[in-house]
């Protein structure tokens, strides 16, 4: 797998509730591994584990932007890291690769499931492909990740917040299956795993549905598991307990 490099936290902001998004760069600013949508890197502190976190954003060639848990609590390591932090990097990989093929999108993260889904979009929404996003989370009404998300996908994306509005009706998020259409989602295990089974109640075909393969996600029954196919960066055994 690809070598390990160091990185420092050079910029950290609290985006929603629980929700810390953070920039990384090198020491010496620099450039680092080109990402493709739904990329996600592996990223561990010293004598800790490595935890796999989804690209948010690569802003410039020197900078990865993620979104992490906003954790002040617990050891060293369940905290969310410092600014100026300097934590070691592996990757990127990618077990959500994008197809470009389709007529139409939905995107549908839960939490910091969001994350891998922007890249994804903002390159759809550059080509002709109907692209339609939600965002599910706790709180996340009039928050500033909220508010940028509306001012640059604007249409294109609506908001679920399960503070106010409770447990959404997964089936009425989803839609039926229409003609070319696929649907992307990324979240807690649990989470997409309650879509998946949503979404084969209401017929759509394995080969429309997109996740991360490296996660052990529980396919229900009717849905064929798709292999991963894209293990060049060695991150294929990659099986967190959750991502939340």
């Amino acid at each position: 797998m690809p070598g390990s490099i160091t990185v420092k936290v050079c910029a950290s902001e609290c985006v929603a509730p629980e929700v810390r998004r953070l920039t990384l760069e090198q020491p010496d600013l620099s450039p680092l591994p080109a990402v493709r949508p739904g990329d996600h890197i592996r990223l561990s502190r010293r004598a800790g584990p490595a935890v796999p976190v989804s690209i948010a954003a690569q802003p410039q060639v020197s900078r990865y932007q993620i979104l992490v848990a906003d954790r002040t609590a617990g050891s060293d390591q369940q905290r969310t890291p410092r600014l100026n932090e300097r934590l070691t990097l592996e990757g990127p990989g990618n077990g959500m690769p994008l197809n470009l093929a389709p007529a139409s999108v939905r995107l549908i993260g839960a939490g910091l499931g969001i994350a891998p889904l922007l890249p994804l979009a903002r390159v759809l929404l550059a080509t002709e492909c109907r692209v339609r996003m939600c965002w599910v989370g706790r709180g996340i009404t009039a928050s500033v990740l909220q508010a940028e998300l509306a001012e640059e996908l604007q249409q294109h994306v609506r908001f679920h917040d399960t503070l106010r509005e409770g447990r959404p009706d997964l089936r009425a998020v989803i839609g039926r299956p229409g003609a070319g259409a696929h649907l992307y989602c990324a979240g807690p295990i649990p989470f997409i795993e309650a879509l998946l089974h949503a979404a084969a109640q209401l017929g759509w075909s394995a080969d429309k549905l997109h996740w991360d393969r490296y996660l052990p996600v529980q396919v229900p029954p009717g849905l064929q598991r798709v292999p991963v196919t894209d293990s060049s960066s060695g991150l294929a055994a990659v099986q967190p307990a959750h991502r939340s």
